[in-house]
């Protein structure tokens, strides 16, 4: 389970499909959530939001 969320704005996908991605608008960040779920949320890396 991801913590620390504060504004959930959505999820996403890399372009083919491998991992997903939780957008934070009100940190402006995406937090990147595993591979193909093999790997537990806390295993990614938070990445600024580009603008």
């Amino acid at each position: 389970m991801l913590t620390g969320l504060t504004l959930a704005n959505g999820t996403g996908w890399s372009p083919d499909g491998a991992a997903m991605y939780h957008f934070d608008s009100r940190t402006e960040r995406i937090r990147h959530c595993g591979s193909q779920f093999r790997e537990p949320p806390q295993a990614g890396s938070d990445r600024l939001n580009a603008t």
